[in-house]
């Protein structure tokens, strides 16, 4: 499996955790999304996860979706780190009025972006592949 599949995979997983969140109208650390990726897939990942988050983040922007990676804050802090780029938001006031945006937004409308990318479908090919 190539790394680019791989981080789609991911993102995949990701895409799907945040969209839980919304709908619970609840947020969640950046060290939690590694611990569900380590959890459900057995894939350490350092808690910069940037790289993943990046594609989701320039989605939204550029489907003018509300911030959905938003819902990631940094736990010291309690908002998301300087890589959200999209949208400003400077303390915790400005993030509850994102946070309205994110939580009413009908998400089900949406199909995930990254869907096509499972790990079901990935390890298979690679199986497929290291067969031949």
């Amino acid at each position: 499996m190539s790394e680019k599949t791989w981080n789609n995979a991911l993102r995949n997983f990701i895409w799907s955790t945040l969209i839980k969140l919304a709908k619970k109208k609840k947020n969640c650390y950046y060290s939690d999304i590694v611990c569900n990726i380590y959890e459900r897939f057995g894939v350490s990942l350092p808690n910069e996860i940037g790289y993943l988050l990046g594609p989701i983040m320039y989605y939204c922007q550029k489907n003018k979706l509300p911030p959905l990676t938003s819902l990631i804050v940094n736990k010291k802090y309690g908002i998301p780190g300087d890589g959200l780029t999209t949208c400003v938001i400077p303390n915790k006031e400005q993030l509850k009025k994102v946070y309205k945006r994110v939580f009413a937004y009908e998400w089900e409308k949406i199909q995930n972006p990254f869907a096509r990318y499972n790990f079901k479908n990935s390890l298979s090919k690679m199986i497929d592949q290291k067969r031949r």
